[in-house]
């Protein structure tokens, strides 16, 4: 798989602001047509969870796990709308920002919901994604996916649900890139989406069919083998003013593709399907 180049487009309106504990997104309509949500990231250097949501997409993509679209989107900071918070002061906005195309007809999984039979089950036109979400957040040590913040889109299509996972903002456990460490892998026992309701209640459901296979070993290091080849090409996509460094990519680099941790990375995930 070719991987797309980001497309650059500019805010031609903006809307509300979407108050959140993180980044405190705005919706804005793009010079494509589309609504997005932007996330700006203060002016931190480098951009971490910007930069974060940008490789987080392309290794989704990669993964053939669904993931919205996304841009790179200038703002002009003189339509800034006076109600929005000081997450949003005009300085913020000299470069361009990270924005994720807006999915109608969506929810928030953060809903209670459980798939106990098969009624539950159809209601689904992707339920054994989750398995590849859950594996994907233990490869990328995604802190902000757990039972109490699903960050999981519910998108009805054709009368079912697809299941769209969104913000990464807090993936590679939240660490500056000079501080990965492929040795230091530790996951968190309860913090994984197969523990919230819907995946352990599905991770059940499936146990009980003899001829369900959970994802292979080799069908993960495809994936990763994937992400490794089009390492150079993603990160070219990543603006030079948001400071992600050479040294950063290379960290980086080594930490995703290290053998032994990813050895390590797979037995967590069957160790979590038990």
């Amino acid at each position: 798989m070719v991987i797309k180049n980001l497309q650059h487009i500019t805010a031609t309106s903006l809307k509300e602001e979407l108050h959140t504990t993180g980044n405190s997104p705005i919706k804005v309509i793009g010079s494509d047509y589309n609504m997005y949500v932007a996330k700006n990231s203060k002016n931190k250097n480098p951009a971490t969870d910007i930069i974060n949501e940008v490789l987080a997409h392309y290794f989704l993509t990669l993964w053939e796990i669904p993931t919205p679209n996304i841009a790179l989107i200038t703002i002009d900071p003189a339509h800034l709308l006076p109600e929005y918070s000081n997450n949003h002061r005009a300085h913020y906005y000299n470069n361009e920002i990270f924005a994720s195309q807006w999915i109608n007809n969506a929810v928030d999984s953060n809903i209670m919901f459980e798939i106990n039979k098969k009624k539950d089950y159809d209601k689904f036109n992707n339920p054994e994604i989750l398995f590849q979400i859950g594996l994907f957040d233990i490869w990328v040590e995604n802190d902000d996916r757990k039972p109490t913040n699903n960050n999981l889109l519910f998108q009805t299509i054709n009368g079912k649900q697809n299941i769209i996972p969104i913000d990464h903002s807090f993936i590679f456990s939240t660490m500056k890139y000079s501080y990965l460490d492929p040795a230091t892998f530790s996951p968190i026992e309860n913090e994984n989406i197969f523990v919230s309701s819907l995946g352990a209640s599905l991770k059940l459901y499936k146990k009980k069919n003899k001829k369900w296979q959970p994802i292979n070993r080799e069908s993960f290091y495809r994936y990763i083998q994937n992400c490794k080849q089009e390492y150079t090409n993603i990160v070219a996509n990543i603006p030079a003013s948001w400071g992600f460094t050479a040294e950063h990519q290379a960290k980086l680099y080594d930490f995703l593709f290290n053998d032994e941790r990813n050895r390590a990375v797979y037995d967590e995930f069957e160790y979590k399907l038990r």
